[in-house]
């Protein structure tokens, strides 16, 4: 029957494998949930995909400019980060990307987060959930030059600015799920509202077949890069 692994929850929604668990590419997986005696769940079988690689991550010192409230054009520098990926072997996938970012300060400045110490871990994260890119259209497509994020660069003073990449390639069913989601999180009762979406599930009920339980299981794949910024990269201070 193959080799299971275990859950701890750690939190409301969150669990985390009891054990080291490995995901092996083009493996089938599925998700059992035990709630005692009334409930017992069980999801379909997934296939594992492959990875989408990232075949590239820089940047790019260049000022950005934006209008101010009263009209008048402002001047930020900074560095914006790019990724281009690998060719697709999927026929869609939708990514989204997190970021972090680290930076060892220069000498006699401290960080204003961190007042006593030389360097700060900062966490950043993308606002877009559902989607920052696609590829479409079969197999051999990517993602060039996409922009992931713009920092500037008047944050702090620093030697060093590393900036680690996470890219998440989502399949069809998973979008179009958060998708539905945000959807209708997003009525607002009016006319213009889109009609109430419904949910596909991939779980059933093995003690009550006629239960209809929401959700999905689904295997995406997750990469990531770094790009490293260093003071001479740029005119300006990084």
């Amino acid at each position: 029957t193959g080799r299971k692994s275990e859950f701890s929850e750690l939190g409301a929604g969150k669990y985390h494998p009891s054990g080291t668990l490995t995901i092996v590419e083009g493996s089938r997986y599925r998700l059992l949930i035990d709630m005692g005696d009334s409930v017992s769940i069980e999801s379909n079988w997934q296939t594992a995909p492959l990875p989408l690689g990232i075949e590239n991550g820089y940047f790019d010192a260049i000022p950005q400019i934006a209008v101010n409230d009263l009209g008048f054009d402002i001047q930020t520098n900074g560095f914006n980060y790019f990724i281009t990926t690998a060719p697709s072997v999927n026929e869609n996938t939708y990514m989204r990307y997190d970021y972090q970012y680290g930076y060892q300060m220069e000498a006699p400045f401290r960080s204003t987060l961190c007042p006593d110490c030389n360097s700060c871990f900062i966490l950043g994260k993308s606002e877009d959930f559902i989607k920052t890119g696609d590829i479409l259209g079969g197999s051999d497509g990517q993602l060039k030059d996409f922009k992931v994020l713009f920092i500037p660069s008047n944050v702090e003073y620093s030697l060093v600015k590393t900036v680690r990449i996470i890219q998440f390639a989502l399949t069809e069913k998973s979008y179009e799920y958060y998708r539905l989601i945000e959807q209708q999180k997003k009525l607002e009762g009016t006319i213009f509202d889109p009609p109430p979406a419904v949910f596909e599930t991939s779980f059933k009920d093995l003690k009550n077949p006629a239960r209809r339980i929401y959700g999905v299981f689904d295997l995406n794949a997750v990469t990531e890069t770094s790009v490293t910024v260093r003071k001479g990269d740029a005119d300006f201070r990084i």
